[in-house]
């Protein structure tokens, strides 16, 4: 699991390039736990990975 990181009250929103890197890191888990256990197919993954950098983005406007 990933740490959790504490920012000060001022900033509600993690800095976008480490909300990025954070995320790849859990992606990585999701894929290769769903793929191993036949959860879901690779496109499926990539489709579902592609809407949550989608939210991710919309996240930090």
């Amino acid at each position: 699991m990933l740490p959790i990181t504490h920012y000060p009250q001022s900033r509600i929103h993690p800095p976008l390039k480490e909300s990025f890197y954070q995320a790849a890191l859990f992606a990585s888990l999701i894929i290769l736990g769903g793929l191993r256990s036949g959860l879901f197919t690779p496109t499926e993954m990539a489709v579902g990975y592609s809407l949550l950098l989608d939210a991710i983005s919309i996240y930090h406007r």
